[in-house]
């Protein structure tokens, strides 16, 4: 079984985000202030710096949506649904 994912939403805001790896974290963790912050995720190949672009409306509570890129450059997959902690 493959490392869990994990992330964390600085706060306030440290570390820059650069144009590569995004992401969309629910509605109800999503405020206007969360916009164009990073995430950093880590997985079993690593860890990205995502930048939280989008609220999504499918994810529960604590997870989070990575763009491909993101999620490959973090756990090895190209698809996938991985649990959070």
């Amino acid at each position: 079984m493959p490392a869990p994912l994990t992330h964390t939403l600085p706060s306030p805001p440290t570390i820059p985000c650069r144009e590569k790896y995004y992401c969309a974290v629910p509605q109800g963790m999503f405020k206007k202030s969360k916009c164009g912050e990073c995430a950093k995720v880590c997985g079993a190949d690593g860890c990205v710096l995502a930048k939280v672009v989008d609220a999504c409306a499918s994810c529960d509570y604590g997870d989070i949506d990575l763009s491909k890129r993101a999620l490959k450059d973090a756990t090895g997959f190209e698809w996938d649904r991985k649990a959070v902690t």
